[in-house]
């Protein structure tokens, strides 16, 4: 059946609202005059925290408010709670908390209802009687339906009486903005960005302009994201009343990007002494790409643009690179390795640097794009600026040369006698000796696991992730006529991936492979465009919850981010 042109946006469907931390020194009962025992005060405590941490509004329909306001009770029955603090922490920082495992709204809802009844125990004590009160509210709002749903309403209506009701007016702060959308470039303020430098006493610069490669991730027509190359080029021009170093971006970027061009700046003023930095340039970073543009992962190749202004020296034209960068010259890991080393192919570039960490994205590239694909490329991996340094400056190290001749060689043998020639023992040799000139060449070490059988046969965790948020960012903001071409390509994909993927990935690679059959199929017989609407948002919603809860798990928050 075709798919009804609904103009239909993502953004229409319910979405979660903004957070609201609480205010945690408002007063809105005597804490200090609560009395509990310690077992009954720990059970109140748990209980209120668990629906902080445990349930969401996507998944169990507990709004941000609900739990703001139980960790404000929380926070007030013990100030020093570690799980109160990192829930606090977590929710403002991301807008998501790390779930305890097998935790039950039902089991919750209990032990709340146990903590209520201990606090109304003592009848003569108002804080208690006042504490109660506000945990009611909470109660009956988390789990409306539940259990002891008639109870509490009995106990609410008790204490309203008795002159004690919740009264949450002022209590939540302004609201903190996060997108959880794994789709989007994030709710952060575009803006012109400049940032000074303080000039010295060098004359001029040794180099007024320089052009380097790096890698991204950009939005196709269809609506999915894929890895691109693209120019940065860095002008510096004297002005007359300019004072200092005015870098400046020629476009308006996000707060990522301007966060990465302040660590640059870091660097190099520790890099650099007073005589060898001018005074009085404006300096203009030109990216290919001239819309809005975020991301952290241009660091590296904004450092190494712009040491050339000092030094003078000539870069690469065949080099191309990403990742994040630090004040102190540490590059790490970032997202798309996979899809960016396919557009530095596609691009002709000869020589790629990708962070440490993202070692695993050449595994992933080979997987995903077979072995040819790497046979006209040489990836390396960068720990910190001195490693990128050494293989962007168009004048490389005799290891480096070797490295790169050596693997030209078995390249072309392969390409003209096939695959099964990097068993023979002269190719694994070579391939050997590659390896030996520069341990970093990540195309030889994996073209010598292949051959050996060695090679991993499934994608990593990270590069899984990539490949599923791929395949959902075509649906982010909306879906038309035009959408089910895409969706049958995103079905197509998804299927072909499933049996190579991290097994860990599954629940989000199922509700994402639903969603695009259901977007593939269209509207069913008799259903309205609007209720075909709420069908696809809800499926957009599970999806995006199946790859929350995966991601709010640390262990493999913590693998993706080594």
């Amino acid at each position: 059946m075709l798919l009804a042109s609904l103009g239909l946006i993502l953004s229409s469907f319910p979405v979660a609202a903004a957070y609201r931390p609480p205010d945690m020194e408002k007063e809105i009962f005597d804490s200090k005059e609560v009395s509990l025992n310690k077992f009954d005060r720990a059970g109140l405590v748990g209980a209120l925290v668990s629906i902080a941490r445990d349930f969401d509004e996507e998944e169990n329909k507990v709004e941000y408010d609900t739990r703001s306001y139980a960790l404000a009770i929380a926070g007030r029955l013990d100030h020093n709670s570690t799980k109160v603090n990192d829930c606090l922490e977590q929710l403002s920082s991301s807008g998501r908390a790390v779930r305890e495992d097998g935790a039950e709204i039902s089991r919750t809802s209990s032990r709340l209802y146990s903590g209520i009844r201990a606090l109304i125990r003592k009848k003569d004590n108002k804080a208690n009687q006042a504490c109660a009160a506000y945990c009611v509210n909470v109660a009956l709002t988390f789990d409306p339906d539940g259990k002891k749903a008639d109870k509490l309403q009995a106990l609410e209506k008790s204490l309203t009486q008795a002159g004690y009701k919740a009264n949450w007016k002022g209590l939540l702060k302004s609201a903190i903005h996060h997108d959880n959308s794994p789709w989007s470039r994030g709710q952060g303020q575009f803006t012109k960005v400049e940032r000074a430098m303080p000039g010295g006493t060098a004359e001029e610069f040794a180099r007024k302009q320089i052009r380097i490669i790096g890698l991204s991730v950009r939005r196709l027509q269809s609506g999915k994201h894929a890895g691109a190359a693209l120019p940065v080029r860095i002008t510096a021009l004297r002005e007359e009343d300019q004072e200092d170093i005015l870098f400046k971006f020629d476009q308006k970027v996000g707060p990522m990007m301007a966060g990465s061009l302040d660590e640059v700046i870091k660097f190099m003023r520790v890099r650099y002494e007073k005589d060898k930095i001018p005074d009085g340039y404006k300096v203009d970073i030109t990216m290919g790409d001239k819309g809005l543009v975020d991301g952290p992962s241009a660091g590296i190749a904004f450092a190494l643009a712009i040491d050339t202004l000092f030094t003078g020296e000539e870069v690469d034209e065949h080099y191309a690179c990403t990742g994040t960068m630090t004040s102190d010259g540490q590059s790490g890991v970032i997202g798309g390795v996979a899809g960016k080393i396919r557009g530095a192919i596609h691009k002709d570039c000869k020589i790629v640097g990708i962070p440490h960490g993202n070692a695993k994205g050449v595994n992933d590239a080979f997987l995903l794009d077979g072995i040819d694909s790497l046979l006209n490329i040489n990836v390396f991996t960068q720990k910190n600026f001195a490693d990128a340094y050494k293989l962007s400056r168009k004048s490389k190290s005799a290891d480096i040369v070797a490295a790169m001749e050596t693997y030209q060689q078995v390249a072309e043998l392969v390409k003209e006698n096939g695959r099964d020639t990097l068993k023979e023992t002269e190719i694994q040799k070579k391939l050997q000796s590659v390896l030996d000139h520069t341990p970093n060449h990540l195309c030889a070490k994996l073209l010598l696991d292949w051959s050996k059988g060695e090679h991993v046969k499934t994608l990593s965790l990270r590069g899984s992730l990539d490949e599923l948020d791929t395949e959902m960012s075509a649906f982010r903001y909306g879906i038309s006529k035009e959408n089910k071409e895409t969706a049958i390509e995103s079905v197509a994909h998804l299927e072909k991936i499933k049996t190579i993927l991290d097994k860990r990935m599954q629940p989000y690679h199922d509700a994402a492979l639903t969603l695009c059959q259901a977007i593939k199929g269209g509207t069913n017989e008799g259903e309205q465009a609007s209720d075909f609407a709420k069908r696809i948002g809800t499926l957009f919603r599970k999806a995006s919850s199946a790859r929350g809860k995966i991601l709010g798990d640390p262990e493999i928050v913590e693998e993706m981010g080594s």
